[in-house]
């Protein structure tokens, strides 16, 4: 990583803490298990979006590497959630999951939680940016849930996406929906 990069995020943390601020999304740079951005020791909630062959002179040269790497970011007794992956790949975060502890589910897309028909326009069209729409859903869910000042509850999680538990869809309030 470079040593640019780490002072921006050390720099960035301090801001934080200097600032109050409530909340912070935390993006890591590259990769995940030795990226710098990963000294925070107990988020609300960690996620993975959809995997590709980026940065592979770092992370891999196949998605199982790569995902083992993104896997990084997981912690014990912390939710995870993952965008749809490919099987090999989900192999991995769910064994990278089990093995540190945290519980890891499959979000739907975006389009599977109930919006009591609020449109779903996003800012970029694709597949990958609808996907990750629903793991950024789920994500937000969490953090509210934890907040207790709103969020949606679970229901139990009966899908499967192969042997990870599909996260439910949500009912998506009027106000969550305008906030999102």
């Amino acid at each position: 990583m470079p040593p640019y990069f780490k002072f921006l995020t050390v720099m960035g943390f301090y801001v934080f803490v200097k600032e109050k601020v409530d909340v912070a999304i935390v993006e890591v740079g590259i990769g995940g298990q030795y990226d710098c951005t990963n000294v925070v020791r107990k988020p609300v909630v960690c996620g993975v979006s959809s995997l590709g062959f980026d940065h592979t002179a770092i992370l891999g040269a196949t998605l199982p590497e790569i995902a083992w790497q993104k896997a990084g970011i997981f912690k014990p007794d912390v939710p995870a959630f993952t965008s749809p992956q490919a099987d090999e790949a989900l192999a991995v975060l769910a064994d990278r999951a089990r093995n540190i502890g945290a519980a890891l589910f499959v979000s739907p897309s975006v389009e599977s939680h109930d919006w009591h028909g609020t449109p779903v326009s996003l800012g970029l069209a694709g597949n990958v940016q609808r996907a990750n729409a629903g793991l950024a859903v789920q994500l937000v869910n969490v953090w509210l849930r934890s907040r207790k000042t709103q969020g949606v509850e679970w229901k139990p999680c009966v899908k499967m996406h192969g042997s990870i538990p599909l996260a439910p869809s949500l009912d998506i309030t009027g106000e969550m929906a305008e906030g999102l």
